[in-house]
């Protein structure tokens, strides 16, 4: 949908010369395929009904947050970009993807209760805004040999968190020359905007967030009440697993 090259290491699969548009009908099917297998295998079970209804509230938060994104960055002027949009963007797109395994597997354990349910979904909201920070952060500064991913959200003009520190910190001198340069193909001007994000020390910027937000996800973690069958070690595993991943 963003047109991007690569995806850990591969070229992304509508870029492969013998799928083009067809990726659209492989996600379709794929899509398609959650369902059969739910049918096939979990019809019985007295929670399928709420499996069912998982993956139907999941798919359609997920593909709301990213048109959300896409919407975004058509937007012409990227000094209307705000940190509410992006949170909202990130809520969608990022957060149900880690709730929903966890949420699944609570259904099929017959523990979801509203309790369990809210404590995954605060845990998942703010690891959720972690791991798409870290995400903005490996999209511009990140290595290609270490993450297999050609970085594009400046050229693609994306609504990101770096853009808009950059925007709240720039003297009218950086915010022209951000304007001038954020959501354009030419790799100069895209130089141009990270030399920008140096300028404003948007990497210990970064660093300063990252700790105050793993202190929070922890402070969660730390104070889930596990009386009704949640236990706070799948959301340490979760977490653990998260930072072991994103080394920089």
């Amino acid at each position: 949908m963003d047109d991007s090259t690569t995806r850990r290491g591969q070229p992304c699969w509508h870029r492969q010369p013998q799928i083009g548009l067809m990726a659209i009908n492989d996600a379709c099917i794929l899509k398609s395929t959650i369902f059969f297998l739910l049918k096939t295998f979990f019809r019985q079970h007295p929670a399928y009904i709420n499996m069912v209804d998982l993956f139907v509230d999941n798919g359609l938060h997920t593909e709301l947050g990213q048109l959300s994104d896409l919407a975004a960055a058509k937007e012409p002027d990227i000094e209307k970009f705000t940190m509410e949009q992006y949170w909202a963007i990130v809520k969608d797109k990022s957060s149900y993807s880690i709730s929903g395994p966890v949420t699944l597997a609570l259904e099929y354990w017959q523990l979801a209760t509203p309790k369990n349910l809210q404590q995954t979904r605060d845990f998942s909201v703010a690891l959720g805004e972690y791991f798409q920070v870290n995400d903005d952060y490996v999209d511009v500064f990140g290595d290609y040999a270490t993450t297999g991913k050609h970085g594009t959200d400046i050229q693609d003009n994306k609504c990101t968190w770096f853009i808009i520190e950059a925007l709240s910190r720039a003297n009218n001198e950086q915010r022209q020359r951000l304007l001038q340069g954020y959501g354009k193909k030419d790799a100069s001007r895209v130089d141009e905007v990270k030399r920008i994000f140096a300028e404003l020390e948007l990497q210990q910027a970064f660093r300063s967030y990252e700790e105050q937000q793993r202190a929070k996800i922890e402070g969660i973690i730390a104070a889930v009440d596990e009386s009704e069958g949640l236990k706070r070690d799948i959301f340490h595993a979760l977490f653990n697993g998260f930072r072991k991943g994103r080394q920089f």
